[in-house]
């Protein structure tokens, strides 16, 4: 479609040029026109400050501009007009200077935005099959509001806010795919672009990008965690932990009193996590979400971290509506199974649980002394690691005495906990901080090393490797260095 248009445009403005022609052929015209065309139309592409700052300056009208100062140059020259032709000149160097230099403008480090965006979105939504678009970004991220997304493009359309509501609009010809709400590289560059003014933010280093991810972040809701021998989980804002027998019920309800044998569901909304020492087959067969029972609705299989797990959603036995399960092995044998209820797509409910899901993580300690019969078991533990993740420099010239608002900040992202040893499976769990960067993990007796997660190149966050001591919490500070200078 593009080469058609450029041979179009060539064609066209090569014709009518040649119509002044003195001394050059008319192929001299079309071939200047033809030049012209493509070259601009190789221009327009990516992330030019020109082109994300005034939309209506697309592809078809840089590709048309271009064809016409090229044969306006050699029209003035075979006309031998030569001031006129120092103008063309001057103003085709212009227009290129306006496509290329940008040195504050935020759209030169879209790819880079893009690219740390969708990572951290990954970490808190999944990936989506098709990719990112502009709701999936307004779910994943509550610094996000929708007039962001106003003029950015998608690969089939663009979005626009009318005042009350965002909405998407095809502008893309057939066939129409899946991917057709999908962010574009363009598209991301807009976006950065939103955001810089919005956020007061001047994008001339990579840190520019890692503080509009910073304040994306502080919208997040306030998290809290709950530290149990078996696991460590993170849960919003608003929810309640109560011990109930082998389970640890979350409730939105301050003063929950659970009487005996009540039934939960009277309860909801609420989640739970239970741990028991049953195989998984077994367990779904006590709760008849064995594949043909009238219960299940669905199964799959899904990553949650560095840990598989079964996603079932089954009907509420006894209670209209559905549950959502998430149940998870250990390799000592101990399952876990993380329900909700009711499982409603989308709502603020469901979507805390699914969050909290994704912080969950297993705890694991062995007894480094062995027992009668020689073998080595698995015991509740006290030892592991907690601190805070800082970034920093947050001022391009630190300044003595350090002026307080240039401190180091606390940095909103995932630990990783890994085995110094190359020869073992690298990853053993991972956390993540609050949004002020806090952290707390715990762990059995051994070494370790923590790695706070950066971008590519910046944040670049440093590792420490530490040794983890029977009973023992030690404390640790993780930096990141956000690259300016």
């Amino acid at each position: 479609m593009f080469i058609i248009y450029i041979l179009i445009i060539g064609s066209i403005v090569g014709y009518v040029g040649s119509l002044k022609k003195v001394r050059y052929s008319f192929w001299v015209y079309l071939l200047s026109a033809f030049l012209g065309s493509f070259l601009g139309g190789m221009l327009s592409f990516g992330d030019s400050p020109l082109f994300l700052k005034y939309l209506f300056v697309n592809v078809w009208v840089v590709t048309s501009l271009f064809s016409v100062l090229f044969t306006l140059a050699v029209l003035f020259l075979d006309r031998r007009e030569g001031k006129k032709m120092i103008g063309v000149a001057v103003v085709t160097l212009l227009v290129l200077f306006s496509l290329f230099y940008s040195d504050s403008a935020p759209s030169n480090y879209g790819g880079l935005f893009q690219e740390e965006l969708t990572r951290a979105g990954v970490e808190r939504v999944g990936q989506p099959i098709e990719g990112f678009n502009a709701f999936i970004l307004l779910e994943a991220f509550s610094g996000f509001i929708e007039e962001d997304f106003d003029g950015v493009v998608s690969l089939e359309g663009r979005y626009s806010y009318n005042g009350s509501e965002l909405v998407y609009t095809r502008t893309g010809g057939n066939p129409v795919t899946s991917a057709e709400e999908t962010i574009s590289s363009e598209g991301y560059g807009i976006l950065l672009d939103r955001l810089s003014g919005r956020f007061n933010v001047n994008v001339n280093t990579e840190g520019g990008v890692a503080l509009i991810l910073e304040k994306l972040r502080e919208g997040d809701p306030v998290r809290n965690s709950y530290i149990h021998d078996d696991f460590s989980i993170w849960y919003p804002e608003g929810w309640y932990a109560y011990e109930n027998n082998h389970s640890i019920f979350f409730s939105r309800d301050e003063d929950l009193d659970i009487p005996a044998n009540t039934d939960g569901f009277a309860l909801s909304p609420w989640f739970q996590v239970t741990v028991e020492s049953i195989g998984i087959e077994e367990l779904f067969k006590q709760n008849l979400w064995n594949d043909g029972s009238e219960f299940l609705i669905s199964k799959d299989n899904v990553r949650i971290g560095a840990d598989e797990a079964i996603r079932v959603v089954t009907k509420a036995a006894g209670a209209g509506g559905d549950v959502l399960h998430y149940v998870f092995e250990a390799i000592d044998g101990r399952v876990f199974t993380l329900s909700h209820y009711p499982y409603e797509r989308g709502s603020s409910d469901t979507d805390d649980f699914e969050r909290a899901v994704q912080s969950f993580i297993i705890n694991y300690v062995v007894d480094g002394n062995t027992n009668g019969n020689g073998t080595t078991g698995i015991l509740p533990f006290e030892s592991g690691a907690m601190g805070k993740v800082l970034i920093g420099p947050t001022c391009p010239v630190q300044r003595t005495p350090l002026d307080p608002n240039c401190a180091d900040k606390g940095y909103a992202t995932t630990v990783q906990v890994r085995y110094p040893d190359p020869t073992r499976s690298s990853l053993f769990s991972s956390v993540e901080t609050d949004k002020e960067g806090n952290y707390k993990v715990m762990l059995p007796p051994g070494e370790y090393r923590l790695q706070a997660l950066g971008g590519n190149p910046f944040p670049f966050c440093n590792g420490k490797d530490i040794t983890i001591e029977p009973d023992t919490m030690i404390e640790i500070a993780l930096s990141c260095d956000t690259g300016i200078r």
